[in-house]
Parts: C-alpha cells; sequence; structure tokens
C-alpha cells in the first residue's frame, strides 16, 4: 500500500471516531512507521497538502496530551466541563490519555493537596459518569437505605469484591465536611457502622490506644508499630475525623490523639521502672476507671 492510501484511511477513521491513536494505528505497523514519515512531507497539491496539515496537526496535539501532566488534563477537563456541561466530551473518549488520566486523579485523595487542586479533584469525583454502574452516591445512599431498614451491616454493605462494597470501601475514608447534607451525615455514618470480619473498629483502636497511653505514657508503644492495624486505623483518624462529629468521649479521645501524636499531651504518669510496681500501677488505674 502506498503513502498516499495510509494517509488517507488515516483521515478518514479519524474524523470517523476522534481516536488518533487507533486512526494512527499501533507502533511498528506498517501505517504507523508510513505516517511518521509522512507527517513531515512538503510541498504537494490539494488535497494531500491538506491532509498532511491534518495529519501533522493531530500528531502534534497527541505528543502534547501525553506529556501533559495530570494537574493539566484535570484544568483542562474542569474548564470544558464549566464551559459546556457535557461530562464524556470534558472527560474525552476511552483510550485517550485525558480519560486513563483522569481515571487514575479521581482516586486521588484531596486532602494531599492545596487548592484549587483538592476543590477540582472532589468535582472530578462528584461528576464522573461511566455507562451502566452505579454513582457511588446512588451506592451510598443505597446502604442508607438498607441499612436503616434492616440493620444488617454485612447485607447492606454487599460482599467483598462487589461495585457497592468497593465503592463504599473508598467513600468511608472521605473527608465528610467536603460535602452537604445529607451527604456529610451518610458518610459520617457509614464510617462509623464501617465492619470488617474478624477486625476491631476505629473507636476500640482509639479506646485502647488511650487507655495504654494513660497507663504508661510511652506513645509508640500505644499507638502501635508501623503498618500495624492499629497504627494505621489511628493515622486515618487522625487525619480525617472531625472530632465535632462527634459526642463524648469520642470528641475528646480524638483531640487527645492528635495532641498525642505532636507531642503536645503527655498524660501524668508516675516513675514506676520496677515491674512489680508498674503492675501495681496498672491495676490502681483499672480499679480507679471502674470506679473501685
Amino acid at each position: 500500500m502506498r503513502w498516499q492510501e495510509h494517509l488517507l484511511n488515516f483521515i478518514d477513521e479519524y474524523e470517523e471516531h476522534g481516536v488518533f491513536v487507533e486512526a494512527r494505528g499501533a507502533m511498528n505497523s506498517v501505517r504507523y512507521m508510513s505516517l511518521r514519515k509522512v507527517k513531515d512531507y512538503e510541498d504537494y497539491d490539494e488535497p494531500v497538502r491538506s491532509q498532511i496539515m491534518k495529519l501533522r496537526d493531530a500528531w502534534t496535539e497527541w505528543t502534547e496530551t501525553t506529556t501533559m501532566t495530570w494537574k493539566k488534563h484535570l484544568q483542562n477537563f474542569i474548564d470544558e466541563y464549566e464551559e459546556h456541561g457535557d461530562f464524556v466530551e470534558a472527560r474525552g473518549a476511552h483510550h485517550t490519555p485525558r480519560y486513563h488520566t483522569l481515571w487514575k486523579v479521581r482516586d486521588y485523595t484531596p486532602e494531599d493537596y492545596d487548592e484549587p487542586v483538592r476543590s477540582q479533584i472532589i468535582k472530578l469525583r462528584d461528576v464522573w459518569e461511566t455507562p451502566e454502574t452505579t454513582s457511588w452516591r446512588e451506592h451510598l445512599q443505597n446502604f442508607i437505605d438498607e441499612y436503616e431498614a434492616h440493620g444488617v451491616f454485612v447485607e447492606a454493605r454487599g460482599a467483598n469484591g462487589t461495585a457497592r462494597y468497593d465503592a463504599l470501601r473508598k467513600v468511608k475514608n472521605y473527608t465528610a465536611e467536603d460535602y452537604d447534607e445529607p451527604m456529610r451525615s451518610q458518610i459520617i455514618k457509614l464510617r462509623d457502622v464501617w465492619e470488617t470480619p474478624e477486625t476491631t473498629s476505629w473507636q476500640e483502636h482509639l479506646q485502647n490506644f488511650i487507655d495504654e497511653y494513660e497507663a504508661h505514657g510511652v506513645f509508640e508503644k500505644a499507638r502501635g508499630a508501623n503498618q500495624s492495624a492499629r497504627y494505621q486505623t489511628l493515622l486515618r483518624v487522625r487525619d480525617l475525623y472531625e472530632p465535632e462529629d462527634y459526642d463524648e468521649p469520642v470528641r475528646s479521645q480524638i483531640i487527645k490523639l492528635r495532641d498525642a501524636w505532636i507531642g503536645t499531651y503527655v498524660p501524668d504518669v508516675p516513675d514506676v521502672s520496677d515491674e512489680e510496681d508498674f503492675e501495681k500501677y496498672f491495676v490502681a488505674q483499672a480499679n480507679e476507671s471502674l470506679h473501685l
């Protein structure tokens, strides 16, 4: 096949579906190798001249978008979506660099970034649409409705590996304050009732931390080793949970956790270096907590 035929086939396909990579052909294919040379050709009459220019422009645009940072893709998406409101057009077609980039960005943690990127990630997540799937808001609402109807958490949450389970597992770590009511309260409720078989709830981890820290005063020991279940849980509680969202004693415990983490709260623990003295002190503290 001559290069003119490769060029014409590219133009026909690109104008039909707009996916450059598909129309260009896979790397090292015959069409790809031919078009890579053709895009630099000069001095041809119409319509070949316009076809070469169109190939060159499409190739340049594709190169720029593939090297574009994820923040630039995100900003372009926001600008276009706010301009015309067509999500699919702003998101880009499947297999385009923008689509693949935004698909990853929507799962980034907004709190890791400053404004305006933080709000842009939240907006991307909120308007993301995938044909024939349920949005995370719908999964959350369905969970709340079912849980309030029968009270069986596992049934309302869905089995491990289901679309609802995977969606809710992410939602429970969203920052509730980023959303208006009733979404804010629903995220908090999901987080509070989340259960995983054979694990300790975050409130139990927090209570155990407080009990141990106030007993012996060794923060690292009470917090748990890095990568342990308690450490990972307390890290989320410290960064994501707002004390004012909870009643006492949880509210004060979250504040104590935060203060202890940065060293501004240290319990008044006497020096009990002797093992027997420490055991007596620990028993006394336990009895006091039980009002014995």
